[in-house]
């Protein structure tokens, strides 16, 4: 039985869905394994997402909270860690002095991109071209490649149970054309203006789509605004409040042509599903934080790296043109 820690900073929901196929696929590739998941701050493996993981990962520990004053403090959880000894250890976060301090453990390989992986013991270590701008996940895959001395050729999806898929489908109309809107996020400076959306939910209304809506729990100000203009409004998460929203989300993506999203953690979910995906940045780098799939498209500012500056008839051109 092999002995694998995977050392993250943690894990909000977007990050965590992200991660999840690297999950899949590391247990599938060493499947007689015990894994250790170990997050600098919290994890939502613990939480929202561990229903999808909980069959994969054996050992799931957040709060190590290593740093710079690990030299002075005592740690109990690292010490715990200390006693055992792994044969993998994947550090997928790329801070000098966290790298430096797992490092500490007692481990047969290690593997980082730290510091231009001078922390890893595996000769054949080697960076990904251009790895700065690359899908992030790519390099956390490139690291297990390395260990495995092979491709990881078709990547895992994520499952869930199809069952879901059918009690989601009674609530769309065959007859009819849906489009998913998600007008939230996590930070403000990522949420395209309301008014925007208002504007575009419109203009396909206009030409025959039924506009269906994903809203968070902070997302009560924008559900007043859409009242406002449209009503009652199609929220499938408040129709089947029994299931995880996760599941919900995934589901629908089945009866959307396409969805327009912020960058947030829905926008991770709905990028899991077969429906066309366009997602709306500020100044993030979008091949980054977005998964190379033909039906997944980024739209950003021209100038300014300001979400604002992102104009309606941009962003209904190009969805029109991708369907036409």
């Amino acid at each position: 039985m092999k002995k694998i820690l995977i050392f993250s900073q943690g894990e909000k929901l977007g990050d965590g869905i992200i991660k999840i196929p690297f999950i899949y696929d590391l247990k599938k590739n060493i499947s007689s394994s015990v894994i250790y998941w170990v997050a600098n701050g919290t994890t939502a493996y613990k939480s929202t997402l561990n229903t999808f993981i909980k069959d994969k990962i054996d050992f799931i520990y957040e709060d190590l909270n290593i740093g710079i004053h690990t030299i002075y403090r005592s740690n109990k959880l690292f010490k715990e860690l200390s006693m055992i000894e792994y044969d993998l250890i994947i550090d997928t976060q790329k801070t000098f002095i966290k790298t430096f301090f797992l490092k500490k453990l007692k481990t047969k390989k290690f593997l980082s991109d730290c510091t231009n992986g001078i922390f890893s013991n595996i000769k054949t270590y080697k960076k990904l071209d251009n790895h700065k701008k690359r899908y992030y996940l790519d390099n956390i895959y490139n690291l297990l490649e390395l260990y495995l001395n092979k491709e990881i050729e078709k990547r895992s999806k994520i499952e869930y149970p199809k069952h879901i898929l059918k009690t989601v489908s009674k609530l769309f109309d065959p007859k009819k054309k849906y489009f998913g809107i998600a007008p939230g996020a996590g930070e403000k400076e990522k949420i395209w203006p309301i008014n925007r959306y208002i504007e575009i939910i419109k203009k396909f209304k206009m030409i025959g789509y039924t506009p269906c809506f994903f809203l968070g729990p902070e997302d009560n100000w924008a559900r007043k605004e859409l009242q406002k203009n449209f009503g009652e409004i199609f929220e499938p998460e408040k129709l089947l409040n029994k299931i995880s929203n996760i599941l919900i989300i995934m589901a629908c993506t089945k009866f959307l042509t396409f969805s327009i999203s912020n960058d947030s953690g829905v926008s991770h979910i709905l990028s899991t599903g077969d429906c066309q995906l366009f997602k709306l940045f500020n100044d993030k780098i979008p091949t980054k934080f977005t998964k190379n799939k033909n039906n997944i498209h980024s739209i950003k500012p021209s100038y300014d790296n300001n979400i604002k500056n992102i104009e309606t008839n941009e962003v209904y051109e190009t969805i029109i043109k991708i369907l036409n």
